[in-house]
């Protein structure tokens, strides 16, 4: 968390860099497919 007590993304890479756009679009949905769950409860989704 942060100094706020709001929840900070580990994987945060500014706004510019959005993970889902540097990925190939087959693996960003693979890895949605995988690990949906544990990103919906991280707030990646």
């Amino acid at each position: 968390m942060d100094m706020n007590g709001k929840k900070k993304k580990f994987f945060f890479l500014g706004p510019k860099n959005n993970w889902e756009d540097l990925l190939d679009y087959e693996i960003s949905n693979e890895i949605k497919d995988k690990f949906n769950n544990e990103m919906r409860e991280l707030g990646y989704l």
